[in-house]
Order: C-alpha cells, then sequence, then structure tokens
C-alpha cells in the first residue's frame, strides 16, 4: 500500500502536466526526471499538510499499513497532485525571476587584453 500511495500521485501529475502543455515530450529520460521530481513534490507537500494542517505526528512507513491513514494520505495526495501542474503554470506565468550581471571596468578591460 505504501507504493501505491507515494508513486500513484506523481503519475496524475505527470499526466496532467503533459496535457496541458503540449511543449513537453513523452521520452523516457525526461520523462523520468519529471516523474522523479514530482514525487519528491508530492510527498514532500502531502506530509507538510498531514504534519502541520492536520497535526497527525510520528508518520513513518508503518503507517500506511493503516488503512483508514492509507485512505486520508491518499486522498490528500492525490487532490494535491492534480493541483501540482496547475500550480506549476499558474507560477511560471505570474512569478518570474531575472538578475543582471554586471562587472567592474578595470574586469572588463583585463579580459580584454588576454
Amino acid at each position: 500500500m505504501s507504493f501505491i500511495a507515494l508513486f500513484l500521485p506523481a503519475c496524475i501529475s505527470l499526466v496532467i502536466r503533459h496535457k496541458r502543455n503540449d511543449r513537453l515530450k513523452w521520452s523516457v529520460p525526461e520523462s523520468i526526471i519529471e516523474y522523479a521530481i514530482l514525487v519528491l513534490v508530492n510527498v514532500l507537500v502531502s506530509q507538510c499538510v498531514i504534519v502541520y494542517v492536520l497535526g497527525i505526528g510520528g508518520v513513518d512507513m508503518s503507517a500506511f499499513q493503516s488503512f483508514p491513514f492509507f485512505t486520508k494520505y491518499l486522498v490528500i495526495s492525490m487532490a494535491l497532485a492534480w493541483l501540482t501542474p496547475y500550480l506549476e503554470e499558474i507560477g511560471r506565468k505570474y512569478i518570474g525571476v531575472s538578475f543582471k550581471v554586471e562587472g567592474s571596468k578595470d574586469v572588463q578591460d583585463n579580459t580584454e587584453q588576454n
């Protein structure tokens, strides 16, 4: 049961992400890397919701053997897995990061001479 709870939500995120973005291609190495990142993100966010929002402490791998906890975790993680691609899309659309690197004139002159 623990493998289902940990790895199934990332599949949902991956499929939704590829359906929403036509530019993404289903190549094996890139999909494996995306899947691994989505597994980490989904597990981290789900665990944060379980521990900090619901206040259930002491969650480890043995907790997944309990069917009530497994069901709660699976519902929460699948809901978050469904939201993850949409939140990523919103973040990429409305949040931008840019920076400008400037060097001093002495450094630029030294590099031009070499």
